[in-house]
């Protein structure tokens, strides 16, 4: 699809904003990807309640509430779901900690709001490869450990896998996103291409090819991973690594707020990275006062993905084999998993999430020593709900 170059907005100097946001969903959904269908690996979603197998900019916008910290945002972010492995071979999802997207702007560029109906995906799904991800040399998708001790050397040291240690306090990832469009499509058959990154971690000059500036979106996600050590860390897709850690962006802002909010100096804290939308005059009429309340409007796959108080999983969502080197394993065995009707909702992260349970078949008995922090009331979640950025967001900051 083909579109005329949007008129961009100038800025002076170097900034960001950032929103908080509360889960919507865990399920093996991706209308970039694998539309319309179940997908091969389960994701962990926030943002608009019209989240669905299919994306369609006017219905994602249209959304009838969002997990997002602001009423205005009704755009989807959504990553594949840590998971930890328990000594009998079980497997269940790591509570979100928070989710956080952080939107940088640069200097003395142009930037312009993303357009309506932009698709976006960050990271490589197939790479277990620690370049992979690199897009510039400097820059990409890193994780990190919050220790809960500041003298401790591995505290917030940024990596580009899984750490090799256990993390005391809480697993930590930074995905950041292209931020040079060619202006005109919204999507690429290779979901990459109509997108490009600036040189210089993502503060340099955009390249002729793609030469529409868009705010650095950084998605920074933060799971409960002390119940687990190093090793029992695995991604959705089957990656013991980390490498492949990746993340997806359906537009869905209110533009003209967008816009605005780009605009206005108070929006704009670099000097106060850790600041919220409450410090953003043009987007404090729309603070968010019912994330944790919203909820999936759509259907999800007819399958359990270990919320909840049933047993815990046999094997990961969807065939999706341990994978450490090498080519990803093959699935042999047909996916007959349908789409319906969740059959209830249940809390997850402080926040209500749709659930499909049916009869059990072969799962493992009892549950894990993730389970206690799974099923965390919204008053704990509230509580530890704020963290400072990532090493690997403040470096890119840093840059612009």
């Amino acid at each position: 699809m083909l579109l005329p170059l949007l008129l961009p907005l100038l800025f002076t100097h170097a900034s960001a904003f950032l929103l908080l946001a509360q889960p919507l969903l865990l399920a093996r959904l991706d209308p970039i990807v694998q539309p319309g269908i179940v997908s091969q690996h389960a994701h962990a979603v926030v943002g608009g309640s019209a989240f669905q197998p299919n994306y369609d900019g006017p219905t994602f916008a249209a959304a009838r509430c969002t997990t997002m910290q602001v009423t205005v945002d009704k755009s989807d972010y959504w990553s594949p779901a840590v998971f930890g492995r328990n000594g009998n071979g079980t497997y269940e999802p790591l509570a979100l900690r928070e989710v956080r997207a952080y939107y940088l702007l640069q200097g003395n560029e142009s930037v312009t709001a993303f357009p309506n109906g932009l698709k976006m995906v960050a990271g490589n799904a197939m790479s277990l490869n620690a370049s992979g991800n690199t897009y510039d040399g400097s820059a990409y998708a890193r994780f990190d450990c919050q220790q809960g001790d500041d003298t401790d050397p591995t505290n917030g040291l940024a990596m580009r896998g899984f750490p090799p240690y256990a993390c005391q306090g809480f697993l930590r990832a930074s995905i950041p996103f292209g931020n040079c469009w060619d202006g005109r499509n919204l999507d690429s058959q290779d979901h990459y291409a109509h997108m490009a990154y600036a040189g210089n971690g993502g503060g340099g000059s955009c390249p002729d090819t793609h030469p529409v500036r868009f705010p650095q979106l950084i998605v920074e996600l933060g799971w409960e991973s002390s119940a687990y050590p190093a090793d029992a860390l695995i991604l959705a897709n089957g990656d013991t690594t980390g490498y492949s850690l990746h993340a997806d962006f359906a537009m869905g802002w209110n533009r003209t707020i967008l816009s605005s909010a780009l605009a206005d100096p108070t929006c704009q804290h670099r000097e106060n990275l850790y600041g919220s939308g409450a410090q953003c005059a043009t987007l404090l009429p729309y603070l968010n006062s019912a994330s944790g309340s919203c909820t999936l409007e759509g259907r999800i796959p007819q399958e359990s993905v270990g919320l909840g108080f049933g047993p815990a999983l046999p094997q990961l969502p969807g065939c999706n084999l341990s994978w450490s080197s090498g080519d990803r394993p093959a699935c042999r065995e047909p996916d007959l998993v349908g789409i319906g009707a969740p059959t209830g909702f249940v809390d997850w992260s402080g926040a209500s999430v749709p659930v499909w349970q049916g009869k059990a078949s072969g799962a493992g008995k009892g549950r894990g020593k993730g389970h206690r922090r799974m099923l965390r009331s919204r008053a704990v979640a509230k509580r530890r709900a704020h963290f400072v950025a990532g090493a690997a967001t403040v470096a890119a900051v840093a840059a612009l």
